[in-house]
């Protein structure tokens, strides 16, 4: 019966150190009951822990939202110097007077 109780307790501790990765507490309460807590405390080393893949998580969010700003910036940079080229078309065919051209420049250069 003591052999018993001091197994519960070794693996309550297995649980308990296994509580602060993936695994949580009764994940590895529940290996340690069923494989021992030697081999319960194996899995639970090597389980990875919540607070780093919370942060790994967190900067591979902020690294997908910095790209997609640094490609909507050069997609928008190319839009701006496509819609300048056009722009200088219509000017070089007459189309609009130097008034408008510098009005609609100005505009376009302000998206920047």
């Amino acid at each position: 019966m003591e052999w018993i109780i001091i197994y519960l307790i070794f693996c309550a501790l297995i649980g308990y150190g296994a509580a602060g990765t993936n695994l949580g507490f009764w994940g590895g309460f529940l290996l340690s009951i069923i494989f021992t807590p030697i081999i319960g405390f194996i899995i639970m080393l090597f389980y990875p822990n919540k607070g780093k893949q919370e942060a790994r998580d967190f900067h591979t969010q902020q690294q997908t939202e910095l790209l997609k700003k640094i490609a909507s910036s050069s997609q928008n940079k190319a839009t701006i110097e496509e819609r300048l080229s056009k722009l200088e078309e219509v000017k070089s065919k007459q189309l609009i007077t130097e008034e408008e051209y510098q009005q609609k420049r100005n505009q376009i250069l302000s998206e920047i």
